[in-house]
């Protein structure tokens, strides 16, 4: 009866550490149910794609040409929504090539300025007109915008008017001779042409001999 009795005992023990057992199987830690610092780690150690290097983000305010080469590459992810190596595949680069361009600079072919001058145009035009720069080109001459209208064209000056035929001009002088004497016109063009005559054989300009026959009060100084 005694080693029955024992054995019953062992049974109860075994059958109580199969129930711990089994307790411990049906309430697993849940990482769905944690909160605060201890699911933020969680979560934050799986932020980072595979195979992708984690780079500090890129600052949009600096202007696009004080940028390096990989700061340049940042805000062109950022404005693509690109990761490193989808950025690769899209410069036809390796990843490794390109990480050397995010750590130690470099220049790229105009060719691959322009896809990112292409892709970035919609989103960020200073950074198009940036890289389409270091392509040798403008938007324009990527076709990606139509360049500014040309002003309209100048319009030239009207033309000065015609002068009358001297013929007719030195017609108005005869009449103005001859509505001051009261006389024809007929008469006073024959005074005036010996008057003319005589100035022109002395050499004297119209003015000199119109302040020479002025009183000398109205008399304007002689032009030289």
């Amino acid at each position: 009866m005694a080693v029955r009795t024992d054995i019953d005992d062992l049974r109860v023990d075994t059958n109580s550490l199969r129930s711990d057992t089994d307790s411990e199987r049906a309430d697993p830690v849940d990482d769905r149910v944690r909160s605060g610092p201890e699911r933020a780690d969680t979560e934050a150690s799986s932020v980072a794609s595979p195979g992708i290097p984690v780079r500090e983000a890129a600052d949009m305010t600096l202007p696009v040409g004080s940028l390096s080469t990989g700061q340049m590459f940042h805000r062109v992810q950022k404005v693509l929504h690109l990761n490193q190596k989808e950025l690769a595949e899209v410069l036809g680069l390796s990843p490794r090539t390109i990480s050397r361009y995010y750590d130690h600079g470099g220049v790229l072919l105009p060719s691959s300025y322009v896809k990112l001058a292409t892709r970035c145009h919609p989103h960020d035009r200073e950074m198009a007109v940036y890289l389409a720069t270091l392509a040798g080109h403008t938007l324009e001459t990527l076709g990606l915008e139509q360049p500014p209208a040309p002003p309209p064209p100048v319009e030239p000056p009207a033309p000065a008017p015609a002068l009358p035929a001297a013929s007719h001009m030195a017609d108005s002088v005869v009449c103005a001779g001859a509505e001051a004497l009261q006389m024809s016109p007929h008469a006073m063009r024959t005074a005036l042409v010996a008057a003319f005559g005589r100035a022109v054989a002395l050499g004297m300009s119209a003015e000199q001999v119109l302040a020479a026959m002025l009183p000398e009060k109205k008399r304007r100084p002689t032009l030289r």
